[in-house]
């Protein structure tokens, strides 16, 4: 591969990186939060968010629940109540995320949910 093909290469990978990381859409309600000492983030600026969408059970990458957001957003969701894992269900949730944390799916950013209820 010749140099300009290899610069280029990379230019567009960082586009792709940047514009894949930018899941904060305008109605999503966000504040920045001081994670907690027992974080397994420390270090990663944690973000609080309030989004509204419908729960889908994924069945691929080890299942998971996520969550499609009314604006289109996608999130790995953890600590969802028992009672909130069903396919399908409107829901509005406030989470924390930790901006350019890994992701263990390729579905959307993880969000630890702290407080939620039906649409």
């Amino acid at each position: 591969m010749t140099q300009g093909k290899r610069t280029l290469t990379v230019a567009l990978l960082g586009l792709l990186i940047s514009v894949c990381t930018s899941t904060k859409l305008s109605h999503q309600k966000s504040e920045t939060v001081k994670p907690s000492t027992n974080s397994t983030q420390s270090g990663r600026e944690a973000i609080k968010i309030t989004v509204t969408g419908t729960i889908q059970y994924k069945a691929f990458e080890g299942s998971f629940y996520g969550l499609i957001g009314d604006d289109g957003s996608r999130w790995t969701l953890t600590n969802l109540p028992d009672n909130f894992r069903r396919n399908g269900i409107s829901v509005r949730m406030t989470g924390v995320y930790y901006q350019y944390a890994t992701i263990s799916t390729m579905f959307g950013q993880t969000l630890t949910v702290s407080k939620i209820e039906r649409k």
